[in-house]
C-alpha cells in the first residue's frame, strides 16, 4: 500500500526481504495529494477548539509535517516550505489559536532554519498552551486529561526549542512554565 494524501491506495509490488514493510511513502506523491487534493478545513468562525476536539487537525497534520520534513531531507526544501504554508493557510484558521499541529509547524520552520518563523509558532503555541492550562486548572477533577495534555505539549515544546534555540526568549517562558508546573504537581 501506498501513502496518498489521507489514504493508503492499494499497488502491485513485490519484496524478497521479508523485513520490508509494506507500507510505502513517496514524499513527491504525498505533496502532490496533499497540495492539489486536500480540501481545506471548513469551520465557523466561532468555533472553539480544544484538545479532544482537533483529531482532524492533528492528523492532518501529521500528514503535512511528515511530509515536509521528507522533503527536507531530500534536500527539497522549497517544497517543504510550500507544503507546510499551504498546511498554515487551510488548517491553521486562527493563528492565534492552538491545535496539535502547531507543534509540527515549529519543528518544520527549525528545520528549514527558518528561525524568525519557528520562534513565532513556539510563542502561539506556548501562549495558547498557557491560557488553556489555566482554564483547566479550574476545575482540575473534571479536565485531568486535558491538564496532563498540556503539560505533555509543553514538554515536546521545550524539547524543540532547547534543541534548535537555546536560550531564546520563548525557550526561557517554556522553561519557566515547566518549572512552575513541575512546582504544582
Amino acid at each position: 500500500m501506498q501513502m496518498e494524501g489521507p489514504n493508503y491506495k492499494l499497488m502491485p509490488f513485490r519484496s524478497d526481504d521479508s523485513n520490508q514493510s509494506v507500507l510505502k511513502f513517496d514524499p513527491d506523491i504525498q505533496y502532490q495529494k496533499l497540495i492539489l487534493d486536500s480540501p481545506p478545513y471548513v469551520h465557523s468562525p466561532n468555533q472553539k477548539f480544544y484538545f479532544h476536539q482537533s483529531a482532524y487537525l492533528e492528523f492532518y497534520g501529521t500528514l503535512y509535517y511528515t511530509c515536509a520534513n521528507e522533503l527536507i531531507s531530500e534536500g527539497k526544501d522549497d517544497s517543504a516550505r510550500v507544503l507546510i504554508n499551504h498546511y498554515i493557510k487551510n488548517y491553521l484558521y486562527d493563528s492565534t489559536a492552538y491545535n496539535p499541529g502547531l507543534l509540527g509547524v515549529v519543528w518544520v520552520f527549525y528545520e528549514l532554519k527558518d528561525i524568525e518563523s519557528a520562534r513565532y509558532y513556539s510563542q502561539i503555541t506556548f501562549d495558547y498552551l498557557l491560557k488553556q492550562y489555566n482554564f483547566f486548572l479550574k476545575n482540575p477533577s473534571y479536565y485531568a486529561d486535558d491538564i496532563a495534555l498540556s503539560v505533555d505539549f509543553g514538554l515536546y515544546l521545550s524539547a524543540l526549542t532547547q534543541q534548535y534555540d537555546p536560550g531564546s526568549e520563548v525557550d526561557n517562558l517554556i522553561s519557566e512554565f515547566n518549572k512552575n508546573i513541575s512546582k504544582n504537581d
